[in-house]
């Protein structure tokens, strides 16, 4: 599976992000991370945020996927163990990422405050 960035040159509606994150093959769209990026919009974050918060989570999906052959991710899934495996994934790439970066994509994929 491959995914990459979408950009609509204008939403489609009112809530809708500009920044999708697409399967490439399919061209089906990340639900879970769309849906994300839509509550950011609709928090009026801006565009150059939505494709920081869209890269971090393509990062994620792209290690999801290599590892779980699948592009679906539930929020029970995200456990402090498999956190801490993304992180070591991270660490051991060259080059490593800074530190900030790790905590940010981690951070970022992690599960929401309730």
């Amino acid at each position: 599976m491959k995914f990459h960035l979408v950009y609509a040159k204008a939403s489609g509606g009112g809530a809708q992000s500009p920044v999708r994150v697409v399967e490439h093959k399919t061209g089906h769209e990340v639900g879970w991370i769309n849906r994300y990026l839509d509550r950011e919009y609709v928090r009026r974050l801006s565009n150059k945020s939505l494709r920081l918060y869209a890269y971090n989570l393509l990062h994620f999906v792209r290690w999801w996927a290599s590892v779980h052959h699948t592009g679906d991710v539930a929020e029970c899934d995200l456990t402090e163990s498999i956190l801490l495996e993304y992180i070591r994934f991270q660490s051991a790439q060259d080059p490593r990422p800074s530190g900030s970066t790790i905590n940010t994509r981690v951070a970022t994929a992690g599960p929401s405050p309730s």
